[in-house]
């Protein structure tokens, strides 16, 4: 039961793929992924951490608020992105690129890390679900 691995399709190389795909640079999209992963490292750190029962979830969930915000930030970026590109193939591209990015940011928000249940019910839920919107996703890594 460990931690799904930051999604490869929202790191730099496959966004500078998509940038040059969509025919948009320049945007600032890159900086926010690079930050994103980094946090998302520390969230990751933080959830072995507490499946070792090292720590609570308490301790957990500002990582946790902090990775989603990232993702978030990332998507609020795309936003005036996606509404620049002309092209509707392209435009329709980055749309669906800036809804893989907050759909992962939402299930790292739903992570109930106090679920009675225990730990494994959230994190199984998130793994699947991630791996869910990375098959479905357009975006391939």
């Amino acid at each position: 039961m460990a931690f799904a691995a930051y999604p490869k399709q929202l790191t730099d190389p496959i966004w500078k793929k998509v940038e040059k795909a969509a025919g948009v640079s320049d945007t600032g999209v890159g900086q926010t992924l690079r930050d994103a992963e980094k946090v998302y490292a520390t969230l990751a750190t933080a959830m072995a951490t507490l499946e070792a029962g090292k720590t609570d979830a308490k301790k957990v969930q500002p990582a946790q608020k902090a990775a989603a915000a990232a993702l978030t930030k990332t998507a609020k970026t795309l936003g005036p992105v996606v509404a620049k590109v002309k092209n509707a193939e392209k435009k329709k591209f980055l749309a669906h690129y800036q809804s893989y990015v907050e759909h992962v940011a939402k299930e790292i928000t739903a992570m109930d890390l106090e679920d009675r249940r225990g730990l494994k019910i959230p994190l199984d839920r998130y793994n699947e679900r991630v791996v869910m919107w990375t098959k479905w996703s357009d975006i391939k890594a």
